[in-house]
């Protein structure tokens, strides 16, 4: 990342990365959705959620509902945003998107297995 000190040495886990695969398949695609709790991973981290993923993999439903978040974060910087063309700012009502959109997995009986 840029930031490494090559005297510095480490030991023991200072956090630990949780990851979660989602795995959905209609029988004639598969798409696996993976989340992790931080901002950068290895792909081992990834893998190994899509591997426990297929082996857990049962017949279930997804929910879809969307609505608005508001007053929760800034998903961009309002500053360099001012600084995009009238034309494009026209477009949206606010210098932030507002919408947000969930899915929920469930297994047959409705049980919650996940959200993302």
């Amino acid at each position: 990342m840029g930031y490494a000190n090559p005297q510095q040495t480490a030991a023991g886990i200072h956090t630990r990365l949780y990851s979660r695969a989602f795995i959905i398949d209609d029988g004639r695609r598969r798409v696996v959705f993976v989340t992790v709790d931080v901002g950068m991973i290895s792909q081992r981290v990834r893998l190994e959620s899509v591997e426990i993923a297929h082996h857990r993999m049962k017949p279930g439903r997804i929910f879809r509902n969307t609505g608005e978040l508001r007053d929760s974060s800034l998903n961009r910087s309002p500053q360099a945003y001012s600084h995009n063309p009238q034309q494009e700012r026209d477009r949206f009502q606010e210098n932030t998107d507002q919408q947000v959109l969930v899915l929920k997995f469930t297994d047959v009986d409705g049980d919650g297995i996940g959200m993302l």
